[in-house]
């Protein structure tokens, strides 16, 4: 059982890495970077939360409305089914305090998230998403 779950994570884990390779030979660095005009009909985006013991994908993932890193999460969470609390009572954003059964403190362990590999500054109801971005929550101690 165990190594079926540990062959199931490799597997998942070697996919995320060739999409996002992938994706990344697809660019062609000389070009300027814009933002590409969103189409009306609902874009995929994908969603994987680590909490530090398992790594749990979403990859095809309505983009929500609104489109913020926060609204991904609250639909994955209904869709789901699985515990999430946030605190929207900061005038800085939505403050993320447990997801699934993981709070933060536990372990001075706290729930992070990143954007297509980068780390936004801003809160998650504050980060909009275009579609087609990978959404990636950690819950581990941080890097700072």
């Amino acid at each position: 059982m165990l190594k079926r779950f540990v062959k199931s994570i490799l597997v998942f884990v070697a996919a995320v890495a060739v999409f996002l390779i992938g994706f990344s030979f697809g660019q062609n660095k000389n070009e300027p970077l814009y933002q590409a005009p969103v189409p009306e009909q609902a874009q995929a985006v994908a969603l994987v939360i680590n909490n530090g013991e398992f790594v749990t994908g979403y990859p095809n993932l309505t983009l929500p409305e609104p489109a913020t890193v926060l609204a991904l999460l609250e639909q994955a969470s209904q869709r789901e089914d699985f515990p999430l609390e946030v605190d929207k009572s900061s005038s800085l954003g939505a403050f993320v305090k447990q997801i699934g059964d993981k709070a933060n403190g536990q372990d001075q362990r706290y729930w992070q998230y990143w954007v297509d590999g980068e780390q936004p500054q801003v809160a998650a109801d504050r980060y909009a998403l275009q579609g087609g971005e990978t959404v990636l929550w950690t819950f581990s101690k941080s890097a700072r």
